[in-house]
């Protein structure tokens, strides 16, 4: 396994673009790994070489890919390389968990790397799984066309006259049985090659049809694969459909019932205007009765106005006729009341002028003029009394009559 390519390593800027990329277009998948303290990402491929995706060390450089040789040693390689004329880009390197590495720039400029990997650090590749290159036919074709140049050289090739000795001549044939002989084990070489050419062809054969009839499975698990998805997509969409089409009508009953419910409410509404206007005209009709009625209550205040203006009128007329009538009759009895007053009263004047003529002889004027003017307004204050009283009397009697006649 010396001195082949085990690793395959891709330096680029972008680690997570790189993945999607080579997924995509490869199928690879990618597994992150714990190195040294960072995150290493390694490439699972089918089959041996694998690889690995880093950050590139030096921004100068564009994303490359470097190849991994597998050496038995690598610090003896590294002083071969340098004795070669070879620049040491990476001097020998652990790496945490593996051999030590390496990376080489050979004098044209080509840049590898070299890791000392052990036997068991290797993968073998095995026959059924390792993919049947057409090199691999080609090869054994080559193979198989160089025994046949073999088989088609002469044995003996005859010898050129000459004037040698005797002893000279047994030296000839000495090196024509050699030649002889080496030509019988080359023969037989060829045909032993010819044979292993022949079996090598025949197990790539094999193998190509073994990973042809492996890639025809494969192709018939994915075709599998995805006439099931389409299925299922098929079957998914039908699934979709059948409930757009129960939204559909869903929203179709709803539009619907929103149609009733609209007409429902477009009559409510017909019905609450037509109740409204019913209502408007009842209020109007109310309004109308309420103004006959404030009309004919006006009327009958005027006339109920007018019969207690009459009313008044009248009182007022019976109120003037009730005085006449009493004014005559009190005319009629005043003379005669005031001449008996006069006369009592000039009487009784003439008594008690006398009598206090008579007393004021006897006593003191003073006290005679205090008696007498003491019993004067008594005197006057009587008739006027007795007057006021019959006038009372008579009053409710002419109200009584002026009523009746009424």
């Amino acid at each position: 396994m010396h001195r082949a390519f085990v690793h395959l390593e891709l330096n680029t800027d972008d680690i997570q673009n790189a993945r999607a990329f080579y997924e995509q277009v490869l199928g690879w998948s990618f597994d992150d790994v714990p190195i040294g303290g960072e995150t290493y990402t390694q490439i699972n491929t089918p089959s041996a070489p694998g690889g690995g995706i880093q950050l590139k060390a030096d921004e100068g450089l564009p994303a490359h890919w470097m190849p991994y040789i597998a050496v038995a040693d690598v610090a003896d390689t590294v002083s071969r390389a340098r004795a070669g004329g070879a620049r040491i880009l990476v001097d020998t390197s652990d790496v945490e968990g593996h051999s030590p590495v390496a990376v080489i720039v050979d004098p044209a400029g080509a840049i590898f790397g070299i890791w000392q990997v052990e036997a068991e650090e290797v993968e073998p590749v095995e026959a059924d799984d390792a993919p049947v290159s057409d090199a691999e036919v080609v090869e054994a074709e080559v193979v198989e066309a160089e025994v046949v140049e073999a088989e088609l050289v002469e044995d003996d090739e005859p010898e050129p006259p000459s004037k040698k000795t005797p002893s000279t001549r047994a030296s000839t044939k000495e090196v024509a049985a050699k030649k002889k002989e080496a030509a019988a084990k080359r023969k037989e070489a060829a045909a032993k090659k010819k044979e292993a050419a022949a079996k090598k062809k025949e197990a790539a054969a094999e193998k190509k049809a073994a990973a042809e009839a492996k890639k025809a499975a494969e192709e018939e698990k994915k075709a599998a694969e995805a006439k099931a998805k389409a299925a299922e997509a098929k079957a998914k969409a039908a699934e979709e459909k059948k409930k757009a089409a129960e939204a559909k009508k869903k929203a179709a009953e709803e539009k619907k019932k929103a149609a009733e419910e609209k007409k429902k409410a477009a009559e409510e509404k017909k019905r609450a205007a037509d109740e409204k206007k019913r209502a408007a005209e009842e209020e109007k009709k109310a309004a109308e009765e309420a103004r006959k009625a404030a009309e004919a209550e006006k009327k009958a205040a005027e006339a109920k106005k007018a019969a207690a203006a009459k009313k008044t009128a009248a009182k007022k007329t019976a109120a003037k006729k009730k005085p006449a009538a009493k004014k005559k009759t009190a005319a009629k009895k005043k003379p005669a009341a005031k001449k008996k007053t006069a006369a009592k009263k000039k009487t009784a004047a003439k008594k008690k002028t006398a009598a206090k003529k008579k007393a004021a002889a006897a006593k003191k004027k003073p006290a005679a003029k205090k008696t007498a003017a003491k019993k004067k307004p008594a005197a006057k204050k009587k008739p006027a009394a007795k007057k006021k009283a019959a006038a009372a009397k008579k009053k409710p009697a002419a109200k009584k009559t002026a009523a009746k006649k009424k």
